[in-house]
């Protein structure tokens, strides 16, 4: 397109614009994406107050620089709290670790503080740990946080980053980073502009951004506190283990995601296989966290293997192009060398077959913006794109 010499009406412009973004999939059907892509009324006021306004220019906008302020204290004592993982190094590096896996919404089980103790002991060198809890760090602390140490309980732990635009509620994007002391903090990393009129220290590699999402993040951590964000978390997984006991109720698909499955020798489940033996017992997925398996709000599924002996030519592509014509949006994991008709954003996952193999699978992610309504829906259409595909045979095209 050329950069024309007149411009265009305002209302004509807008109007074109609007008839262009019809044709998108709404933000809440994006089901592959983590990000947050609803709000209430209040919050939405207050981003538009804010949109206008640089974050960098503290001194004329001291509110946001406060609201700033007071969010990273929030988390500093949110994360002096909870739980992390790792993996071994040697003694020039440190250790990233990523906490809540984006491919399988499984948390990572190993150890890893205890890991490089005892590296210590052999070699004598200290090997801190970062720990990038942008998908688990909203989770975390209002589910499982206790079971394991992962946050600033371990020693090693120097810093964490978080997303607070995915499980936290604000809106896309703003990130944070809480350091266990002023003194890890990289001074290399540091920019202290000045030309603002007002110094203020900063590290982030995004100079020019909006005051909004930082406002949005605020409210909702004053509005909410920790009892309303537990209650969010908990609805959140609450809504995404029924919507795995349903995909995998449908005979059609298998769920790789672990949230939904009781954990071993859980007291209730024990109690009520005894009080009827024989029966597939189900516990509420309201009930406590602590009764199932630790995981994020999300749901990584494939082709139950009744159905892929049925229709061996089906693959997830298929499905996801499906669910895209009907305006919803999966992200489509690749995870076969076969795979390279995805379309959408694919990643290598192997080894999670039931005999090891490398296998497709589709990701939702349960945000806020899930209603029961909406994952009765998403079964219901994805039931109807694999009959679909079974009443087609193998001549379907992509």
């Amino acid at each position: 397109m050329s950069f024309s010499i007149t411009g265009t009406h305002a209302d004509a412009m807008e109007e074109m614009m609007q008839k262009a973004t019809a044709q998108d999939i709404s933000p809440a059907n994006n089901l592959g994406s983590f990000v947050t892509t609803s709000q209430d009324s209040a919050a939405t006021r207050l981003m538009a107050l804010n949109s206008d306004k640089h974050h960098a220019c503290v001194g004329e906008y001291t509110s946001i620089a406060n609201f700033h302020q007071d969010c990273v204290s929030m988390l500093a004592d949110l994360y002096f709290d909870i739980e992390v993982r790792v993996i071994p190094v040697n003694e020039d590096t440190g250790v990233f670790l990523k906490l809540g896996s984006i491919y399988t919404g499984h948390y990572d089980p190993v150890k890893v503080a205890a890991c490089l103790d005892g590296y210590e002991a052999r070699t004598g060198y200290n090997i801190p740990i970062h720990v990038d809890a942008a998908s688990r760090g909203f989770v975390a602390p209002f589910t499982h946080g206790n079971t394991v140490d992962w946050d600033f309980n371990l020693p090693r732990v120097r810093s964490i980053n978080d997303a607070g635009h995915k499980f936290g509620l604000a809106t896309c994007a703003v990130g944070w980073v809480v350091w266990r002391d002023r003194s890890f903090v990289p001074e290399s990393l540091i920019l202290e502009p000045d030309y603002l009129r007002w110094t203020q220290l900063a590290f982030t590699l995004s100079f020019s951004r909006p005051n909004a999402p930082v406002a949005v993040q605020y409210y909702h951590l004053r509005r909410l506190g920790r009892d309303g964000y537990q209650k969010a978390i908990y609805t959140l997984l609450s809504t995404a283990r029924e919507l795995s006991f349903r995909l995998e109720d449908t005979g059609y698909y298998r769920c790789i995601s672990d949230i939904h499955r009781y954990v071993s020798g859980q007291p209730l489940l024990s109690a009520l296989q005894q009080s009827e033996p024989g029966k597939n017992i189900r516990i509420p997925c309201h009930h406590h966290c602590d009764s199932f398996e630790s995981g994020l709000p999300v749901e990584v599924f494939t082709f139950s293997d009744a159905f892929k002996q049925r229709c061996h030519w089906a693959s997830l592509s298929h499905v996801s192009d499906k669910m895209h014509d009907r305006k919803f949006e999966f992200h489509v994991s690749l995870c076969s060398v076969h795979s390279h008709l995805l379309i959408a954003v694919d990643y290598e996952l192997n080894g999670r077959g039931k005999n090891g193999q490398n296998i497709d699978v589709l990701r939702i992610v349960v945000r806020s913006s899930a209603i029961d309504e909406m994952m009765e829906k998403i079964v219901a259409e994805l039931v109807d794109v694999v009959e679909e595909l079974e009443s087609v045979g193998d001549h379907v095209t992509v």
